[in-house]
């Protein structure tokens, strides 16, 4: 079957041109003790530039700040007497540099740890990455020499021309030639040579057939790596047995999981034994492009990535192609200064010593750190297990995680907070550190760092505060910190910032997630609404709250339920919106009562208040409303009066179409006026049927429109002059109806275009003999 084998194609490419950015300059700032956060943020606002990161612990703030401005923003700040000193963040880097003119443009490198590698490594052995695409153009200056002869299962040949131009793209980002004068630095920047497969064509297409080939044929021509930058969603069980045996040859699979922002599996990154590599930004936030859940097991740069084009050329590329290469390179590399390394050991080392970098969905094991892998000396051999069917994603091994005491979960943490008589608030906290999956405590004695933020809402704000403690032979730490807040109610997000393993003196350390994690602080107030359909957007507001003397807060659908911490004796006020939005123009819903529990029992209207002391509860509930939508036909602006009557109420045709909403159930009452007249003399308007549809009543049950068609009458009046009161019989005869002298002059209505017939008689009678 064809693999629709979407290279990873790199959602696109930049021109070399293209990709110059300007510098940034920045200033690290310490503060004087004591500042309150408001404090410090009034310092930094008054002498310029913009926080982008803070060490509490130091009272260290960096403060970016454009090149032209630096030579007046820094002596603002050395002179302020809030600011203990002020100085320019200096850029360190390794003893060795490379030569590469384009090095300076590859902030991949220095991300994955690659200058703390370079001038300090050198290989002793070699290694082969394979690199299965569509060709290598070997003739590319800075690709030259190190490009070896391999296939193309295409067509036979040695695989060393590339049409396409992916292929080549992939070799320059894994293994580029290395401090030269040309171009670019490999991630491999020394003992890994190239080995072309072709198994795609000029449009990045290939069969199930050649990739499997493809991969064969490289594990068994000496290849240590075997790259795959494309991906398919379809599992196919041949590929996985050709991926099986690569293994049993001690290769290294990597594969990109694709460009299509999803989080099911594609192949070959979900296939057993293959690290499926996603795509991160310099902020290691999960690029948007990038897809993600069980088949990833690591993640790399992939934006704005310098490589090798064909033509002897470069570009700047983004996509898991790049990323994945990325990963190749280091793997290559490692095994190029060890040759004694298995697949499972390598693959186990870039694994644990991963940066965190997004979520576990998102990156797997975290973000590559080439200089922690390389410095790693475990020996647990990992093979990733694959997504569905063959397994369940991971294994995850790493770094060490923060787990609570007694609480099932590797993300929160125990605390307790007691307000204080400064408007200040301590909280003792307990936990436990463990290593994620197999539960192993790290050596007693080693140092958590935290860092607690204190919010007036759940994980929306920030006032940081740090604190440390150390394990004991289980695992387990606790201490106390003080909550630095002016706000009367409060939650907690503890950043476990790094396990020092081994005590303050350890020789590593690892950063653990940063997810949001809640302490409860006093009364929980929790607020719901019922009712709401899901055709109300999740992002539609359905009520404020105000805790205390702080702001009002808007609570979305989709935050609901939504609860709150407070301090007891706390104000909490609330206030339901009312209509509620549907998808639906002819769909809202109201407020219709209100219940509450705890402290906020007997609460009952769509907006109100109560002091907290207890744990308590608001519950909104809404009805569904349609909307009923009442028109007319036919009738022109000369009309006057009541055309229709909704409900009680007399609607002219002047506010027609008239429209409102009604409680999906109720009895809506209806009447069309007939006639209707008119300002003009003689002219009036009249119903063409005797009633709308649906009928009145209505019982609602979905939106309708009820419209009123109405046809223009005039009147006709037949008269006579010169008869007398003797006469007899029949003066006029009116469609077919005779008039005597007596009902004359007559009137009646007649339809706008109607045809109407009439006859005087003549003679006519009287009843004086001889007289007519």
């Amino acid at each position: 079957m064809i693999l629709a084998v979407l290279c990873a194609l790199l959602l696109w490419f930049i021109p070399l041109a293209a990709s110059a950015q300007s510098a940034t300059s920045s200033l690290l700032v310490k503060l004087a003790a004591g500042l309150s956060p408001e404090q410090q943020a009034e310092v930094i606002a008054r002498n310029g530039g913009l926080e982008i990161s803070s060490i509490p612990a130091l009272r260290l703030h960096v403060i970016q700040v454009a090149p032209a401005d630096l030579p007046q923003v820094l002596p603002r700040y050395q002179a302020d007497p809030q600011v203990v000193h002020a100085e320019e963040n200096k850029t360190r880097q390794s003893q060795a540099f490379p030569a590469d003119p384009l090095y300076p443009n590859q902030w991949s490198l220095p991300k994955i740890g690659w200058d703390l590698v370079f001038g300090n490594v050198t290989p002793t052995g070699s290694a082969i990455v394979a690199v299965l695409d569509t060709g290598v153009d070997a003739q590319h200056p800075d690709l030259a020499g190190n490009v070896i002869p391999g296939t193309s299962i295409l067509d036979g040949s040695s695989g060393t021309t590339d049409p396409s131009g992916h292929g080549t793209w992939v070799a320059g980002i894994a293994a580029a030639q290395t401090n030269t004068l040309e171009g670019i630095a490999g991630v491999a920047y020394a003992g890994v040579r190239i080995m072309p497969v072709t198994v795609l064509d000029a449009n990045g297409l290939g069969q199930d057939s050649d990739v499997i080939a493809g991969v064969v044929w490289a594990a068994d021509h000496g290849a240590d790596v075997i790259v795959m930058a494309f991906s398919n969603p379809g599992f196919s069980q041949n590929l996985q047995d050709a991926l099986d045996y690569a293994w049993s040859k001690n290769v290294v699979l990597v594969a990109a999981t694709g460009n299509d922002a999803l989080n099911t599996p594609t192949f070959p990154a979900g296939d057993r034994g293959v690290m499926g590599v996603a795509g991160t930004d310099p902020n290691d936030t999960l690029v948007p492009f990038s897809n993600h859940g069980q088949g990833v097991f690591i993640a790399a740069p992939a934006t704005d990535i310098q490589t090798t084009e064909i033509g002897d050329a470069y570009s700047v590329i983004n996509g898991t192609s790049a990323a994945a290469a990325i990963v190749a390179g280091a793997a290559a590399f490692m095994k190029a200064v060890d040759p004694t390394l298995t697949n499972g050991i390598i693959v186990g080392r870039l694994a644990r010593m991963a940066d965190p970098a997004g979520t576990q969905d998102q990156t797997g094991n975290g973000r590559i750190n080439m200089a922690r892998a390389m410095a790693d000396t475990g020996t647990d051999f990992i093979q990733p297990a694959g997504a569905p069917p063959v397994g369940d994603g991971g294994p995850f091994v790493g770094p060490y995680r923060a787990a609570a005491t007694n609480i099932n979960t590797a993300t929160t943490l125990n605390a307790i907070a007691s307000p204080l008589s400064s408007g200040q608030t301590s909280v003792s906290f307990s936990g436990r550190v463990d290593s994620v999956p197999s539960g192993t405590p790290p050596p007693a004695g080693s140092q958590v760092d935290l860092e607690f933020r204190t919010f007036i809402a759940a994980c929306n704000g920030s006032f940081a505060t740090t604190a440390s403690a150390l394990t004991d032979a289980s695992g387990n730490f606790s201490g106390t910190f003080t909550a630095q807040t002016t706000f009367a109610s409060y939650s907690y997000r503890a950043d476990f910032l790094q396990v020092n393993v081994g005590g303050g003196g350890g020789t590593t350390w690892q950063k653990s997630t940063s997810a949001c994690r809640t302490v409860d602080v006093g009364p929980s107030v929790t607020f719901n609404a019922t009712n709401l359909g899901s055709d109300v957007a999740a992002s539609t507001a359905v009520l404020s709250v105000t805790i205390g003397a702080g702001s009002p807060m808007t609570v979305t659908k989709g935050d609901l339920p939504k609860s709150f911490a407070a301090v007891s004796g706390t104000t909490i006020s609330y206030s339901y919106n009312s209509p509620i939005a549907s998808t639906s123009a002819t769909k809202q819903y109201r407020w219709s009562t209100t219940a509450g529990t705890g402290s906020a029992s007997g609460q009952t209207a769509q907006s109100g208040s109560f002091s907290a002391s207890a744990n308590s509860s608001v519950i909104a509930d809404y009805k569904t409303q349609f909307q009923l939508t009442f028109a007319q036909s036919g009738i022109g602006g000369d009309s006057t009066g009541t055309v229709v009557t909704v409900a009680g109420s007399g609607k002219t045709a002047a506010v027609l179409p008239f429209s409102a909403f009604f409680d999906s159930g109720a009895t809506v009452t209806y009447a069309y006026t007939d006639p209707v007249p008119s300002t003009v003399t003689g002219k009036r308007y009249t119903l063409t049927t005797p009633a709308a549809s649906p009928a009145s009543p209505i019982t609602v049950s979905g939106a309708a429109t009820i419209t009123g068609t109405y046809k223009v009458q005039f009147q006709l009046t037949f008269a006579q002059s010169g008869i007398g009161g003797d006469s007899t019989g029949t003066v006029v005869t009116v469609v077919g109806s005779a008039k005597t002298a007596a009902v004359l002059p007559f009137s009646d209505w007649f339809d706008s275009g109607s045809s109407v017939t009439y006859s005087y008689s003549d003679p006519v009678a009287s009843t004086v003999t001889g007289k007519r």
